[in-house]
């Protein structure tokens, strides 16, 4: 089970692993309703990694979901989601990135900052080639994570749920 931490404090999270020869990792994301789609990505981010580096794990903030997603969203206010990734097993750290960070590049800071050895990120990611070159900048190798769900669980999407919620209720 991981911490929740302050994001001002992910440097000090870098330094705890560099002392201890951890390797770190890095992947962001909404996590707004957690489920078995969130789960396997954390699950193969650790499995990439093995036991020998921390998998820190970035939220976006409520303003950020808002802005991305659409008002209304998202259904679950920013500390419940930290709270819920950081309590999976795969997860060491999370930290909630604040909206104003980097005017919305969020994922740059967050690589600069924490220097992590790789940071995964899903295939159709927005401003690629700049986190290209800050992750070359920083040593860090940018992964791009399959968005391949386990059998049973294809389409399965935050936004998906909401929307049979939403068709059941009316």
């Amino acid at each position: 089970m991981g911490a929740v931490i302050p994001y001002a404090e992910l440097s000090d999270i870098a330094r705890f692993a560099r002392n201890r020869k951890l390797g770190i990792a890095l992947t962001i994301g909404c996590f707004d309703l957690l489920h078995e789609g969130h789960r396997y990505h954390l699950e193969n981010c650790r499995f990439s990694i093995g036991e020998e580096c921390l998998l820190v794990v970035g939220i976006k903030s409520d303003k950020t979901v808002r802005q991305i997603k659409g008002e209304g969203r998202p259904f679950m206010d920013e500390t419940a989601r930290a709270m819920s990734v950081a309590a999976l097993p795969a997860v060491d750290f999370v930290a909630i990135i604040p909206a104003n960070v980097a005017g919305g590049r969020y994922g740059l800071e967050m690589v600069q900052m924490l220097q992590p050895d790789i940071y995964f990120v899903p295939p159709n990611c927005q401003g690629l080639a700049a986190r290209l070159r800050t992750c070359h900048n920083a040593g860090t190798n940018l992964v791009l994570t399959p968005r391949t769900p386990p059998p049973g669980f294809e389409g399965i999407s935050t936004t998906r749920i909401l929307e049979e919620l939403k068709r059941h209720n009316n």
